[in-house]
């Protein structure tokens, strides 16, 4: 094994951590980063993993030199988790610096108070409140896991921003979009009657037929966003569960994006598994029948820039490898606990593994060694102005509260790979990494 890469920029929280989210940031022309840490485990509402919160929730922002910025500490009425806390960075005012957009609540002493509830809007710049407004509310009497669900995002209709809010996965849904100044533009509600799908734990935020209006992906279903309606939904007749992966991807000859999905609930259970759609929601390819499909990704891991899409069933413990055709292959290498990267700025994807013996490995698209990792992986893009994407970890198994960010030295930007940065959809997804499960979505572009 290779001697470990030193990394190109080091952010100290001074504050030893279980937990991390991270999220670069827009400051007036400058680089900054936000890092979302507490010292409990992210807790999830599912009451088999949900545990009592051992450390409050934290925000520390950097600047683009790993200056300390400001900090705040939410407190004990904001549970330190993925689901209960959002976090979202967006230029909703358009001044050049960014918003934080995040959950907290009004009634700290009553952390599962959804009533509580309200939306903030901060400054990146200061850490200071612009702004605050109720929560959406929601149904009270649905279990912890269907009711603590929150996401925030934010997209364009011809250049005019939006920024949308939502609650719900596997029960009730609803969804709210609103214009800069707050002015909610529409709202809706899917109950669980409806036909069609459960959501997703990705959201992703693509103008997916080059019209200047993005779309929204809730589950395996598209809608418009400037009307909240539905412009498809995918396999409606027969699939009604909850799809752990809905992630687009781009096919660079034709210049179409498609869907990749990997499912997870059994309704029914004759439908699970992974199914791929085009881009008005007409099937492609799948494999049914399948168990629990809980994680996934696509990566640019050919030699000619298609990608191969894999797939984990946690019900056989089985690892699934396809092409872009949906026949099953063998990618030759473990891919287990990895996600795709471009470390090195060719426009092809590396792995890099984020758990377990091979954790901080970063391998080649044939499996060979590049580079050796000091934490655990946690973040993979381009946000710094270095060549290639870089790698965000944290430490995990240490106690020193340092976040470190590794660029390869080698690397060069191929004008594949700055196509891939210029693109909307890669600004759309570094936004959206600390809300859901969103750390994939930019192995689809």
């Amino acid at each position: 094994m290779s001697d470990a890469l030193e990394p190109a920029l080091t952010l100290d929280t001074a504050s030893p951590m279980q937990q991390l989210r991270f999220l670069p940031l827009a400051l007036s022309g400058q680089r900054g980063f936000l890092a979302i840490h507490s010292d409990c485990p992210s807790i999830d509402p599912w009451p088999p993993y949900f545990t009592l919160p051992t450390d409050t929730l934290k925000l520390t922002a950097f600047s683009e030199n790993g200056e300390k910025i400001w900090h705040r500490d939410l407190g004990p009425g904001v549970v330190p988790g993925v689901w209960f806390c959002p976090v979202y960075a967006f230029d909703l005012d358009d001044d050049g610096i960014d918003e934080i957009f995040l959950v907290n609540r009004s009634e700290p002493d009553h952390p599962l108070d959804m009533g509580s509830c309200v939306l903030e809007q901060v400054s990146a710049s200061s850490g200071e409140l612009i702004s605050s407004l109720p929560w959406p509310k929601v149904r009270g009497t649905q279990p912890l896991s269907h009711l603590w669900r929150n996401f925030v995002n934010g997209g364009f209709s011809h250049g005019r921003k939006r920024l949308i809010t939502a609650q719900g996965t596997y029960g009730p849904m609803q969804i709210q979009c609103w214009d800069p100044n707050f002015r909610e533009l529409w709202s809706r509600k899917i109950e669980p009657e409806e036909s069609g799908p459960m959501g997703s734990h990705m959201f992703c935020v693509l103008d997916i037929d080059g019209d200047g209006r993005d779309e929204l992906f809730w589950g395996e279903r598209l809608i418009d966003i400037d009307t909240g309606k539905d412009i498809w939904i995918a396999d409606s007749e027969e699939w009604r569960g909850h799809s752990d992966i809905v992630q687009p991807f781009l096919d660079l000859k034709s210049g179409r994006w498609s869907v990749y999905t990997c499912r997870e609930t059994a309704a029914p259970p004759e439908a699970r598994g992974v199914v791929t759609f085009d881009d008005c929601g007409k099937e492609l390819w799948g494999l049914r029948g399948l168990g629990h499909m809980h994680a996934g990704w696509a990566g640019r891991l050919c030699e000619d820039g298609s990608h191969l899409f894999y797939a984990f069933d946690c019900d056989s413990q089985k690892h699934y490898c396809f092409d872009r055709d949906g026949i099953q292959v063998d990618p030759g290498m473990v891919l287990n606990r990895s996600v795709p990267v471009d470390f090195d700025g060719d426009g092809l994807h590396e792995l890099v593994y984020t758990a377990k013996e091979d954790r901080g490995n970063v391998v080649t698209r044939k499996g060979e060694l590049m580079a050796t990792l000091r934490g655990k992986p946690a973040r993979f893009g381009k946000i710094m102005d270095l060549p290639g994407e870089q790698i965000v970890t944290w430490p995990k198994y240490e106690r020193d509260g340092r976040i470190r960010i590794y660029a390869l030295p080698t690397a060069n930007d191929s004008a594949a790979s700055i196509r891939r940065y210029e693109h909307p959809f890669y600004n759309s997804s570094l936004r959206l990494w600390a809300v859901g499960y969103n750390w994939r979505n930019l192995g689809g572009l």
